[in-house]
Protein backbone atom coordinates (compact mmCIF):
# COMPACT_ATOMS: atom_id res chain seq x y z
CA UNK A 1 0.00 0.00 0.00
CA UNK A 2 1.39 3.32 -0.62
CA UNK A 3 0.01 6.91 -0.32
CA UNK A 4 -2.13 5.17 2.58
CA UNK A 5 -2.39 6.15 6.21
CA UNK A 6 -0.89 4.23 8.76
CA UNK A 7 -3.40 2.24 10.15
CA UNK A 8 -4.15 0.99 7.29
CA UNK A 9 -1.16 -1.32 7.38
CA UNK A 10 -2.54 -2.96 10.31
CA UNK A 11 -5.91 -3.88 10.76
CA UNK A 12 -5.26 -4.76 14.58
CA UNK A 13 -3.65 -1.54 15.51
CA UNK A 14 -6.18 -0.51 17.88
CA UNK A 15 -6.95 -3.93 19.76
CA UNK A 16 -6.13 -3.50 23.30
CA UNK A 17 -4.84 -7.31 23.93
CA UNK A 18 -2.97 -7.43 20.77
CA UNK A 19 -1.34 -3.79 21.80
CA UNK A 20 -0.64 -5.12 24.98
CA UNK A 21 1.53 -8.47 23.47
CA UNK A 22 3.02 -6.23 21.23
CA UNK A 23 4.62 -4.11 24.16
CA UNK A 24 5.14 -6.89 26.72
CA UNK A 25 7.16 -8.94 23.56
CA UNK A 26 9.65 -5.84 23.24
CA UNK A 27 9.55 -4.78 27.10
CA UNK A 28 9.08 -8.35 29.06
CA UNK A 29 11.79 -10.55 26.98
CA UNK A 30 13.38 -7.70 25.15
CA UNK A 31 14.61 -6.31 28.05
CA UNK A 32 15.49 -9.02 29.90
CA UNK A 33 17.15 -10.63 27.15
CA UNK A 34 19.79 -7.12 27.72
CA UNK A 35 20.02 -7.30 30.74
CA UNK A 36 20.96 -10.73 31.32
CA UNK A 37 23.36 -10.78 28.80
CA UNK A 38 24.92 -8.12 29.94
CA UNK A 39 25.37 -9.80 32.79
CA UNK A 40 26.59 -13.13 31.57
CA UNK A 41 29.38 -10.75 29.79
CA UNK A 42 30.69 -9.26 33.16
CA UNK A 43 31.84 -12.94 34.13
CA UNK A 44 32.20 -14.99 31.31
CA UNK A 45 35.49 -14.44 28.53
CA UNK A 46 35.00 -12.30 25.56
CA UNK A 47 36.19 -15.08 23.44
CA UNK A 48 34.02 -17.95 25.24
CA UNK A 49 31.20 -15.85 25.00
CA UNK A 50 31.34 -15.29 20.86
CA UNK A 51 31.59 -19.27 21.16
CA UNK A 52 28.34 -19.23 22.59
CA UNK A 53 26.77 -16.54 20.58
CA UNK A 54 27.45 -18.21 17.44
CA UNK A 55 25.62 -21.33 18.42
CA UNK A 56 22.34 -19.08 18.70
CA UNK A 57 21.30 -20.22 14.81
CA UNK A 58 21.26 -23.90 15.59
CA UNK A 59 19.52 -23.19 19.25
CA UNK A 60 17.04 -22.09 17.11
CA UNK A 61 17.00 -24.56 15.05
CA UNK A 62 17.01 -27.52 17.10
CA UNK A 63 13.95 -25.86 18.94
CA UNK A 64 12.38 -26.08 15.74
CA UNK A 65 12.60 -28.89 15.24
CA UNK A 66 11.34 -29.69 18.36
CA UNK A 67 8.30 -27.38 18.71
CA UNK A 68 7.72 -27.35 14.77
CA UNK A 69 7.85 -31.01 13.81
CA UNK A 70 6.03 -29.56 10.55
CA UNK A 71 9.09 -27.81 9.39
CA UNK A 72 11.93 -29.98 8.15
CA UNK A 73 15.91 -28.91 7.61
CA UNK A 74 17.55 -30.05 4.65
CA UNK A 75 21.43 -31.43 4.01
CA UNK A 76 22.80 -27.87 3.50
CA UNK A 77 20.99 -27.08 7.29
CA UNK A 78 22.45 -30.17 8.87
CA UNK A 79 26.10 -29.32 7.23
CA UNK A 80 25.42 -25.84 8.51
CA UNK A 81 25.00 -27.10 12.07
CA UNK A 82 28.06 -29.59 11.67
CA UNK A 83 30.23 -26.70 11.16
CA UNK A 84 29.00 -24.37 13.66
CA UNK A 85 29.38 -27.12 16.16
CA UNK A 86 33.18 -27.95 14.60
CA UNK A 87 34.20 -24.50 15.46
CA UNK A 88 32.96 -23.97 18.50
CA UNK A 89 35.04 -27.10 19.91
CA UNK A 90 38.21 -25.65 17.28
CA UNK A 91 37.36 -22.63 18.96
CA UNK A 92 37.31 -23.69 22.64
CA UNK A 93 40.97 -25.75 22.51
Amino acid sequence: MTGGKSTDYWSGWNNAAVLLAVVWSALGPGALVAFLQSQGQAVVPSAQSQVIYSTVPLWSAVLAFKFMPEETMGTIGYAGGAVVILAGVLATR
